[in-house]
């Protein structure tokens, strides 16, 4: 007779889970994929936190562009009314599109601050927050996050 290394009850030798607690008895042979987890995880973070200073940076790039625009419209004599008019629709463009470089931004952080917290903590990360990733931050790292198996809780 053994014991389960997890719960310490009594199990039958030939026995592969305990019948108390439902843990795998003798050392997982998992090791290889604890270590192939590890690089998935360290290169979807690469990607993650890639996307989100290239994102960063596009709307820090067309910030600065509507201001030198607008103190532009504001400093050059001259201008026609149909110049003030064409350059109200170039920041109007500019604005849209800072908008859209924020709005993935204010989602794409903090799921990369989750994803790094959890693999951190070797917490599991569910199906769909992974999907979540594929979808709205980046292709890479939410395929590799999909690709990586989920830990034993035993």
């Amino acid at each position: 007779m053994k014991y389960c290394s997890h719960c310490g009850t009594a199990i039958p030798d030939e026995a592969e889970i305990c019948m108390h607690c439902g843990c795998r008895v003798g050392a997982p042979a998992n090791k290889p994929q604890n270590e192939n987890n590890k690089t998935l995880g360290l290169i979807a973070k690469i990607f993650l936190i890639i996307t989100d200073v290239s994102t960063a940076i596009s709307a820090l790039s067309f910030l600065f562009i509507i201001l030198v625009f607008g103190v532009l419209g504001k400093t050059i004599p001259g201008f026609t009314p149909n110049d003030q008019i064409a350059l109200a629709i170039v920041n109007g463009t500019f604005v849209a599109m800072l908008i859209f470089a924020l709005v993935p931004l204010a989602w794409c952080i903090p799921m990369t601050v989750v994803v790094h917290r959890r693999l951190r903590d070797k917490q599991p990360i569910g199906t769909g927050f992974k999907i979540c990733v594929l979808l709205f931050c980046n292709v890479v790292s939410g395929i590799l996050l999909l690709c990586m198996k989920d830990e034993p809780t035993c």
